[in-house]
């Protein structure tokens, strides 16, 4: 889908999805097991257009990291200090403040 036909591309699906406009927030959780605790464990962070991921329930970081389609920014966390050896969980909640950039009252 063409970028200058006016509609969001979301290029993880590559597709077209209108609904991306619209204001949500979203939580993502990944479990992972490792064999052994890392010494560094790099990872890179953006979302459109806050976020706060979590690994083992510590909040790591948070941003925006702005950017567009052409230039999208990220942050490099080394998560490799809340990781343990098992099982570990990798969280993060999105929010996409949308088109009216407001907050719904349920939220505040």
């Amino acid at each position: 889908m063409d970028h200058r036909a006016g509609k969001p591309v979301n290029r993880f699906n590559a597709s077209s999805d209108l609904t991306l406009k619209e204001y949500g927030v979203y939580k993502f959780r990944k479990t992972i097991e490792l064999n052994a605790k890392p010494a560094s464990f790099f990872v890179h962070v953006s979302a459109d257009n806050r976020y706060k991921p979590f690994v083992n329930g510590k909040h790591v970081s948070q941003g925006p990291a702005r950017g567009d389609l052409y230039f999208w920014n990220f942050e490099t966390v080394d998560i490799a200090p809340y990781l343990n050896a098992g099982s570990n969980t990798v969280a993060a909640v999105v929010w996409n403040e949308g088109r009216s950039n407001r907050n719904p009252k349920s939220l505040t």
